[in-house]
C-alpha cells in the first residue's frame, strides 16, 4: 500500500476493515482526558494499525461523557470505520487504564472480559501496550516523515458531519478573519487546570515571540480559555489587531467542571473549540506552549509547519 501521504476515505475505510486482527478504541469514553489527548491518542493507534496490517473499529458508547454528548466519533465527524459493541466495553476500555501499577491483574481481568464479549470480535484495546506487541505478519502502511504521515490522516479523518459543518462556519465567521492565511498569524495561552499540571506560561513570553516572528502582520488570532488573557494580550500589543473567540465570561478550561455541564454547552464549547482549532491550523504561523495538548493540536494539523514554541 501507498503511503499515508495517498490516503483517501475509501482507502483509509478499506485498510481497517476486514483484517485478521483489530483494535477496539472508545472514543471520547475517558473521562480524565479533555479532546486534545483523546483525539491525539486515537490518531497514535490508527497509525500504529494502518502500518502493523491491524483493523481499527470504534467501540459503541453508551454513556456518553465530556465532550461525547451522544454516540462518540459521529457527533463531530463522519464515520469511516465499524462499531464495536460490547458490556462494559466504554467503561473499561481506556487508555490509562485505573490503578494499573497497583493492581495490574486488574488490566488483564479487563482484556479477557473484552475479548470475550466485545462484538464483532477484537484482539486490541485502547489499554492495551501495542509497542510490546509482536508478531506483526504481513506490514501495512509504510511510515516516512511522522508529522506529516500524521498530518495527511487527519486530513483525512477531520471530515464533519453536515451539522458540525454548518455550525463550525457560523462560528468561524464571527472572528471576521479574511479567508487568506496569510494576513494573520495565531497564538494559544492555556490558563484554567493547566496549573494542576505545569505553571503558567506569561503572556509576555509569548510577545517576545511575536517580535521575533510578526514581521509587518498586525493581526493575530487569540485563542485562550480565560477572557481576562484577551485583555492582556491587548494591553501588551496595542498595535495589534487581536481576534478571538474567548467567551467574555469564561475564566478559564476546568475539565472536571466542563465534564459536570449539560450535553448541549458541552458540544457548544466543543463546537468553539474546532473552530478554534481551524483557525490556528489555517494561520501563517503558530506559537504556542509544549505545556498543553492544544498546542500539540494545533501542530499536528499543522504538521509542524510554521509551529514556534515559547518554551
Amino acid at each position: 500500500m501507498s503511503g499515508f501521504q495517498g490516503l483517501t476515505p475509501q482507502s483509509l475505510r478499506d485498510a481497517v476493515t476486514g483484517k485478521d486482527r483489530t483494535l477496539v478504541y472508545s472514543f471520547g469514553c475517558d473521562r480524565s482526558a479533555g479532546f486534545g489527548a483523546d483525539y491525539l491518542g486515537f490518531v497514535g493507534k490508527l497509525m500504529w494499525c494502518l502500518q502493523n496490517d491491524v483493523g481499527f473499529r470504534f467501540g459503541e458508547v453508551r454513556r456518553p461523557v465530556g465532550f461525547i454528548t451522544a454516540r462518540g466519533w459521529t457527533d463531530y465527524f463522519e464515520p469511516f470505520c465499524e462499531e464495536a459493541r460490547g458490556p462494559l466495553l466504554d467503561k473499561l476500555n481506556v487508555h490509562a487504564f485505573p490503578y494499573a501499577r497497583r493492581l495490574p491483574f486488574l488490566k488483564t481481568f479487563a482484556g479477557a472480559w473484552l475479548r470475550a464479549t466485545v462484538q464483532p470480535a477484537s484482539d486490541y484495546f485502547s489499554f492495551d501496550a501495542l509497542d510490546q506487541v509482536t508478531g506483526q505478519g504481513q506490514r501495512g502502511i509504510a511510515a516516512n516523515d511522522f508529522l506529516k504521515d500524521r498530518q495527511a490522516l487527519i486530513e483525512v479523518l477531520w471530515r464533519y458531519n453536515a451539522q458540525t459543518l454548518r455550525e463550525v462556519r457560523q462560528i468561524k465567521e464571527q472572528a471576521n478573519l479574511l479567508p487568506e492565511s496569510s494576513s494573520y498569524f495565531a497564538i494559544c495561552v492555556r490558563r484554567g487546570d493547566k496549573l494542576m499540571e505545569h505553571g503558567y506560561v506569561g503572556v509576555q513570553r509569548y510577545v517576545q515571540a511575536i517580535a521575533q516572528h510578526a514581521g509587518s502582520l498586525r493581526t493575530l488570532f487569540l485563542a485562550t480559555d480565560d477572557a481576562s488573557v484577551v485583555d492582556e494580550v491587548r494591553k501588551a500589543l496595542p498595535d495589534f489587531n487581536v481576534l478571538t473567540l474567548t467567551d467574555p465570561a469564561s475564566k478559564g478550561y476546568v475539565h472536571r467542571d466542563f465534564s459536570s455541564l449539560p450535553a448541549s454547552e458541552r458540544r457548544r464549547q466543543t463546537l468553539r473549540f474546532f473552530a478554534q482549532l481551524e483557525l490556528m491550523r489555517d494561520a501563517r504561523f503558530f506559537i504556542g506552549s509544549r505545556t498543553t495538548n492544544v498546542s500539540w493540536m494545533a501542530n499536528a494539523l499543522r504538521g509542524g509547519d510554521g509551529v514556534h514554541w515559547v518554551d
